[in-house]
């Protein structure tokens, strides 16, 4: 038998691996008190003492305690005794913190609500208040410089003193809606088919224009022509003789007498406006006319405040 082999039965020279590193163990108190008929190689198990069933017991008792809960306060039977749901708690206090900061922030956004109605009422007042003042100030600028209506009996003295408005010259002073209109028949001022003033126009006009001369009123020149057709190189219809009738009485009113072109307009009807029947030598005549207009303020206004709407 070699050295190298292992005899199949103990020998008094052979020494088990683990005896060899374990010298201390044989002269272990216990291992003395070991049967001799025991392995030399088997390790004795130390026997526990009172100090070690003690601390062991103490050991077990918190593990119990951990599973059941922090204090051990939970039922037996319980969810929580075996430790499976103890993930519950942080869960339940992470909702919690939540649920606050959802409940505060929504405390928050509600103030931020109210700050913006507040400041949006605020800047609705003052922009009604604004426009209460802006329209105020334009009523008030308008009543300033709106001048007042024409006195009819002021400018009917006026043209009674020049003779104007006796009857066999034709000419009417009267009131509608355009305001006070002063109504010249063609023979005072043109002859038949013709724009061009007549010789005896001009003095008619003087008189017309010192009245008008005193008023700060719009002057409005409207020619009209009765319904019989004209068609010449310079008056292809009524249109242009009404308009060209109405534009020299305008020219001589500014040039000759200095009244502001601004304050001046012309424009031609034609036949389109008649006072009369054509159908007569004497509706004729009267649907012939030039009408001067002294333009009423409150009339345009309520004019173009129904156009508005």
């Amino acid at each position: 038998m070699t050295p190298s082999s292992h005899p199949s039965h103990p020998s008094p020279w052979y020494t088990h691996p683990a005896a060899r590193r374990r010298p201390l163990l044989k002269t272990h108190p216990l291992a003395r008190q070991q049967a001799p008929s025991s392995p030399a190689f088997e390790i004795p198990k130390p026997h526990p003492t009172e100090q070690h069933i003690a601390s062991s017991h103490s050991l077990w008792q918190r593990l119990n305690s951990l599973e059941e809960g922090v204090d051990g306060s939970h039922a037996p039977g319980s969810s929580l005794q075996t430790g499976a749901n103890r993930w519950l708690i942080p869960y339940a206090d992470i909702l919690t913190l939540l649920l606050c900061l959802v409940m505060m922030l929504f405390a928050l956004s509600n103030q931020h609500n109210l700050r913006l109605e507040e400041q949006n009422q605020a800047l609705q007042k003052q922009i009604v208040q604004q426009q209460t003042d802006s329209a105020l100030n334009m009523v008030a600028q308008a009543a300033e410089s709106t001048p007042p209506a024409v006195d009819g009996d002021e400018l009917s003295e006026a043209l009674e003193e020049s003779g104007l408005l006796q009857a066999e010259t034709g000419v009417n002073l009267t009131k509608d809606e355009r305001g006070t209109v002063l109504s010249l028949p063609e023979k005072l001022l043109f002859s038949p088919g013709e724009a061009q003033l007549s010789p005896g126009a001009a003095k008619t006009l003087d008189h017309i224009a010192q009245a008008l001369k005193k008023l700060p009123h719009h002057i409005r020149v409207e020619g009209h022509t009765d319904h019989t057709p004209i068609a010449t190189p310079r008056f292809p219809s009524n249109w242009e003789l009404s308009t060209a009738r109405a534009t020299h009485i305008l020219r001589y009113l500014a040039k000759q007498h200095g009244i502001a072109p601004q304050r001046l307009s012309a424009v031609g009807y034609g036949e389109f406006k008649p006072i009369a029947n054509n159908s007569t030598i004497e509706g004729k005549q009267k649907n012939r006319r030039v009408d001067i207009v002294m333009v009423d303020p409150s009339g345009v206004t309520e004019r173009h405040s129904r156009l508005s709407d």
